[in-house]
């Protein structure tokens, strides 16, 4: 009884250090494909014609607000004013009537960039951008974009687009809003973050990503008129 006790005990410490190891190794590749192409200083940052801005909600499930919101405007509306992206596309959905603190994101993120000089005219709302994968693939299998783009997120999640806009080869790199200073939240959102990275990994190559047929707005040629 005992040694099939110590052989149970082997087998589970063998099972979660495999498992262990495999997260560890996928955020070591996210965070090593990333290197050298993400920036946090408005100067050393490349010039591009596009900002994708990653959607995000400025209240949270939990209905408070949303440090990483301010953040990502706060970021996108200085690399504009700087002229580091000559126009944004504000990437996300509208949970207002599926959500109980659920608000219209793409709408949300407009409002506040403009609030903080960005021009009305140079900024584009796409609602099916609803996870990251769906917005880089968007932008390139529906809209034609093909010219390199800035993504605007937390440098987190920046390092997972980075990856996703490699495996769709659009070409990117990124532009690192901002963390909330909360230390709670910085801890959740980098475990989260940890796991997100080994799904991410196998639905890029494992499964197929979204086609253009995975989208169904008619805005593709009010986005080449905008662009």
């Amino acid at each position: 009884m005992r040694i099939k006790y110590k052989k149970c005990l082997w087998l589970s410490c063998g099972v979660v250090g495999l498992i262990l190891l495999l997260i560890i190794s996928c955020n070591v590749w996210v965070v090593w494909n990333a290197k050298g192409r993400t920036y946090n200083g408005i100067s050393e940052t490349h010039t591009t014609s596009l900002g994708l801005v990653l959607g995000t909600s400025p209240i949270t499930p939990r209905g408070i607000h949303n440090g990483s919101f301010d953040n990502r405007i706060k970021a996108a509306s200085e690399l504009y004013m700087a002229g580091k992206v000559k126009k944004l596309i504000v990437s996300g959905g509208d949970y207002t009537a599926t959500e109980r603190f659920g608000c219209d994101e793409p709408k949300s993120m407009r409002d506040s960039l403009i609030s903080n000089g960005v021009n009305p005219e140079d900024i584009f709302m796409d609602y099916e951008g609803t996870t990251t994968i769906r917005s880089l693939a968007k932008l390139k299998y529906y809209y034609g974009y093909s010219d390199t783009i800035t993504i605007i997120s937390q440098g987190y999640h920046n390092q997972r687009a980075l990856a996703m806009a490699d495996r769709l080869e659009l070409p990117a790199i990124a532009f690192d809003a901002d963390v909330p200073p909360n230390r709670f939240y910085k801890v959740k959102n980098y475990i989260r973050e940890s796991l997100a990275r080994v799904k991410m990994l196998y639905s890029l190559y494992l499964l197929d990503p979204p086609s253009a047929l995975s989208f169904s707005s008619d805005d593709k040629e009010e986005f080449v008129e905008f662009m």
